[in-house]
């Protein structure tokens, strides 16, 4: 049987860390440049891994950046991400090591420290661009429509692509991209 020993007494509570100031508006100028160098130099290893980024977020809470890769796979590539497979952790982790890569050889210097995400976009996906549109075209959407056309509102229908609609229990309802404050697809599982 073995035992275990708790000590007690008096113990050194650790000195307090010193705040971080919080990031500058040249931070943040500085990490999206090297960001936008980092673009042409990241399409290559995507293209090998059958991969594109769908969206680079810099986020700002407190005294820290986050840096925000948002990857999919390719449309029209086996596992395209409408039906076939998912990106996996492998991918995201693969993602990870060239970005982190590539931002250390076009930043090499101390710059403003943050942190690196990347993940999938998830089952309840936002649609942007049109290309969205049609990709997922015939799936189940939420949708936040502007004023254009007296349509304003949240809605949930169908996505139609050509000419761009929904289709809900009450009609259907066509839009503008420009029109679209937000749409994200519904997970049916």
């Amino acid at each position: 049987m073995t035992g275990v020993t708790l000590e007690s007494g008096s113990q050194k509570k650790p000195a307090r860390a010193r705040k971080r100031p919080a990031p500058t508006a040249g931070d943040k100028a500085a990490l999206r440049s090297v960001l936008a160098l980092a673009e042409p130099g990241l399409a290559p290893h995507l293209e090998g891994l059958g991969l594109e980024v769908l969206d680079v977020a810099l986020v700002s809470a407190g005294d820290r950046l986050t840096v925000r890769y948002t990857i999919d796979k390719v449309v029209g590539v086996p596992g395209d991400g409408k039906g076939g497979s998912r990106v996996t952790v492998d991918d995201c982790a693969a993602v990870s090591r060239v970005v982190s890569r590539l931002l250390d050889e076009l930043d090499p210097g101390p710059g403003p420290e943050y942190s690196l995400e990347v993940s999938s976009p998830g089952l309840d996906r936002a649609l942007k661009t049109m290309a969205d549109f049609e990709r997922f075209e015939g799936s189940l959407v939420k949708i936040k429509l502007g004023s254009e056309g007296g349509k304003n509102g949240r809605h949930t229908g169908r996505l139609a692509a050509s000419p761009l609609r929904i289709v809900t229990d009450r009609g259907e309802i066509a839009f503008t991209p420009e029109a679209v404050i937000s749409c994200r697809l519904v997970p049916e599982i």
